[in-house]
């Protein structure tokens, strides 16, 4: 170790000390920087009457938490006052954390005129501390002690003439480390199946950073009833509470940080839990145990998490065996700012979480039961650059934004509507977002963040950036392992828009990052959420890059349908889509679609889309109903009856039973000629069109599908059967591609008639047509089958735009 002489010290102390700056604000003027002089010491001239603050502060572009600042217990307040008067100065000393959290001693100081340098100090350990809090309601804690950016005097009521000399503010004194031990372990003594309970402690030591697990790891071990017993991470945690400012949501931290683990128990019976603390911070690691606890569980009525159906690969159901199908929408964020210049709405105000929580009112009464959300930087994001509040570089994490996806999930659960969760999205790596991700070295706040990368595709190689990334997860897991209102994980929105991904997937390095990612977050993850990755487009990029999709550590496909409607009709791109990705042995969800992805003559197209997409995903044996984009179209619109009529429609239907599904045979009475039309693979009977009306059919073709090529005014169906039960759904092909907002001057489809299906066995029927957006009967009739095959042609309500009916088995 090599000493540096006392005089080279001496000079090199006040560069030593430069980083922090000291300001002056007398009575709310805005802040003036002070010079220091050869001795790093300032001098000010205090005004004569009124207020002042005065105080040393770091550069946000370096407030990084310091493990050396963050061992000492004060801080050191060295000064001079000089007046003429022998009036001492009232006031108290104040820190405030990067984010403009203001603490204050609880103590006032009276600041006497002397020759001789005087000491303050304020101790900053939470145990000991009279810091008290200002303008929110947190008490003064590690969490905010790591973030400290501001340190000084607040004088009160001056009068007279002062002048106040200062040296840097510094830390001193030596933690005391108490034994490692939990105090205030709250463990409910019952709770139900299938519904999470939460268990809260605090720890007898403090940490610098208590998101690191190579500082301070702590798990909770659980004892099944079975035997089994299973470890998982618990979490750090501070309150914060919601209000609405106008339009803009505010929220404040408060109370004592605590840690807390959440569980939620499967099956009834006694569970046993303890706590696990490994505390790496010292040269010796130590391991400590708590005592094992017991809790209750009895049976419920709740159905518990999402999982596959173990007996069809198409489908998801609860751990109850019940049969879910998600209607969804995506609600990325709760302001998408495309939509105020694509359709025209104008400056929408970002309420936060009250936007969710009225999407999420609207979507229970429509019968809506899964959204998409995700944690981007300006959304849940737990991560990212210092530049921005609340947020702390790498490896500390956003414990309001923690909070607010706590609330929306909770919403949620007692809604009944199920979350997609998307851990990243490909903006953050890409031109858009990389200059402000908190891994680039090339960021102002490298420092605060912690930077090291120079390119973004080295997230997925460098060895550091992975711990980095496991770590973050582990504090997802930890606090939302349990949430039985997650429906799945997503790991990253559009991979494939990712820099270099092509060159990733071909060499090996994007599959191995997703594999690593998912068996980590699996094994921390108590609910073992389903998990999956997402590609932008269309089934095509699906099935070009489908070894990602198809390793074992995934367990559904996600991609878009988004479309040109010049190019191609959304009925045909869906019927495509069910075809092509019938190759993955596994729940295939579109989460994002709605016409282009972007452009203000869109709205005809994706009212179209979104109205179809339900009625194709049921018609087309889909895992779930499209997640359209556009939710504030939705909302701001109330297009929401589409999808009240839609899920009244399928209420009470058994979906996963076996049925056969197949284009209905559906046309005018007046043209239909009984002969067979052949197609690829099969011999049907069809329809001949033709016609010179203004509702004429054309002269149409048919494709592979079986379903009609041609103009306007095309009339097409889609069926599904089995012996006893028919359903179907009928549509004018052009307002299926552009859907017409007045539908006054619409004039009707009358006279049409479909064709039984070959499959329906013997027995009287009742046939049920219905409107498609308010699920009102139209017509009943009854249906004599005398014989299964028989030929037999029913007539279609008049309908302007599409209808739908059941046909149901009234005596066997």
């Amino acid at each position: 170790m090599k000493y540096i002489p006392a005089l080279l010290l001496s000079l090199l102390l006040p560069l030593l000390c430069s980083a922090d700056s000291w300001f002056t604000e007398f009575a709310g003027s805005a802040p003036e920087k002070i010079n220091t002089d050869a001795h790093n010491e300032i001098t000010v001239t205090l005004p004569e009457s009124g207020t002042a603050l005065l105080y040393s502060s770091k550069n946000r572009t370096d407030i990084r938490f310091n493990r050396e600042e963050f061992a000492k217990t004060k801080l050191i307040f060295e000064y001079r006052l000089e007046s003429e008067s022998e009036k001492p100065l009232r006031g108290c000393l104040f820190v405030k954390d990067k984010d403009g959290w203001w603490f204050q001693d609880s103590r006032e100081f009276l600041l006497k005129p002397s020759d001789d340098w005087q000491l303050l100090e304020l101790n900053v350990t939470a145990a000991e501390t009279t810091l008290i809090p200002v303008g929110h309601q947190a008490a003064w804690n590690s969490y905010f002690a790591a973030s400290r950016k501001c340190a000084g005097f607040s004088f009160f009521e001056i009068s007279g003439k002062y002048k106040l000399h200062c040296r840097p503010v510094r830390a001193d004194g030596e933690r005391k480390v108490p034994p490692l031990a939990t105090l205030n372990w709250k463990l409910p003594a019952k709770t139900q199946c299938n519904t999470m309970m939460q268990s809260t402690f605090e720890l007898s030591r403090e940490y610098c950073n208590p998101f690191d697990p190579d500082e301070i790891m702590v798990d909770y071990e659980v004892y099944h009833p079975d035997g089994r017993v299973e470890r998982f991470p618990a979490f750090f945690t501070v309150d914060y509470m919601r209000e609405r400012h106008f339009t803009k949501e505010i929220n404040i931290p408060m109370g004592r940080p605590y840690w807390a683990f959440r569980f939620t128990p499967e099956k009834p019976g006694a569970y046993r839990f303890r706590i696990v603390m490994q505390d790496f911070s010292k040269n010796k690691p130590e391991t400590v145990f708590t005592p094992w606890r017991q809790l209750i569980a009895g049976e419920s009525k709740y159905q518990g998490f999402v999982r596959r159906d173990p007996e069809d690969t198409r489908w998801l159901q609860f751990e109850s065996g019940e049969h879910f199908f998600p209607v969804g929408i995506n609600i990325h964020s709760n302001v998408d700012l495309r939509s105020e210049f694509d359709f025209k709405f104008g400056h929408l105000p970002d309420q936060g979480t009250y936007d969710y929580d009225a999407y999420f009112e609207a979507m229970s009464k429509a019968g809506i039961n899964t959204v998409e959300i995700w944690m981007a930087a300006w959304n849940f994001a737990i991560e990212w650059n210092s530049n921005r509040a609340n947020y702390h570089g790498l490896g500390r994490y956003n414990l309001c934004n923690a909070a607010r996806l706590d609330h929306v999930l909770s919403n949620a659960r007692k809604k009944n509507i199920y979350v997609s969760l998307t851990l990243d999205n490909h903006t953050k790596n890409t031109t858009l977002e990389w200059f402000d991700n908190p891994f680039n070295i090339a960021n102002s706040f490298k420092v605060a963040n912690g930077a090291f990368l120079e390119n973004s595709e080295e997230m997925f190689s460098d060895q550091r950036a992975r711990k980095i990334n496991r770590q973050r997860n582990r504090y997802i897991a930890a606090r939302w392992g349990a949430e039985t209102a997650i429906m799945g994980v997503e790991l990253w929105s559009e991979i494939d828009l990712v820099p270099k991904f092509i060159e990733m997937y071909d060499n090996g390095t994007m599959l191995d990052w997703h594999r690593e990612a998912a068996r980590e977050y699996r094994a921390m993850n108590q609910g073992k959420h389903l998990l999956t990755t997402h590609y932008c487009g269309d089934y095509q990029r699906l099935l070009r890059w489908h070894r990602l999709m198809e390793i074992d550590e995934l367990d559904y496909v996600v991609g878009d349908a988004y479309r040109d409607a010049r190019r191609i009709h959304f009925v045909d791109l869906m019927i495509s889509h069910a075809a092509e990705t019938a190759y993955f042995d596994r729940p295939v969800i579109i989460t994002e679609y709605g016409g282009r992805s972007s452009g203000d003559d869109q709205h005809t197209y994706r009212l179209a889309d979104l109205h179809c997409a339900a009625w194709l995903a049921l018609f087309l044996r889909q895992t779930a109903v499209p997640f359209t984009w556009w939710h504030d179209f939705v909302h701001i619109n109330n297009y929401y009856p589409h999808y009240r009529g839609f899920v009244d429609f399928i209420d009470g239907m058994d979906l996963r039973a076996d049925y056969e599904y197949r284009p209905l045979q559906v046309g005018l009475r007046s043209d239909w000629i009984d002969k067979p039309f052949s197609t690829a693979g099969r011999s049907v009977r069809n329809l001949l069109l033709n016609g010179a009306s203004n509702r004429a059919h054309l002269n149409v073709g048919y494709n592979s599908t079986g379903f009609p090529i041609g103009l306007n005014y095309v009339v097409q169906g889609l069926s599904m059967s089995r012996k006893n039960f028919w359903a179907g759904w009928i549509f004018c092909r052009e307002f299926m591609n552009a859907y017409p907002e007045d539908q006054r001057p619409l004039d009707f489809f009358q006279n049409y008639v479909v064709q039984l299906d070959p499959e329906i066995e013997k027995g009287q029927y009742i046939l049920t047509f219905y409107d498609t957006i308010t699920n009102r009967t139209i017509s009943q009739s009854e249906v004599n089958v005398e014989t299964k095959g028989q030929f037999m042609l029913l007539p279609v309500p008049p309908f302007k735009i599409d209808i739908a009916f059941k046909m149901e088995l009234l005596t066997p």
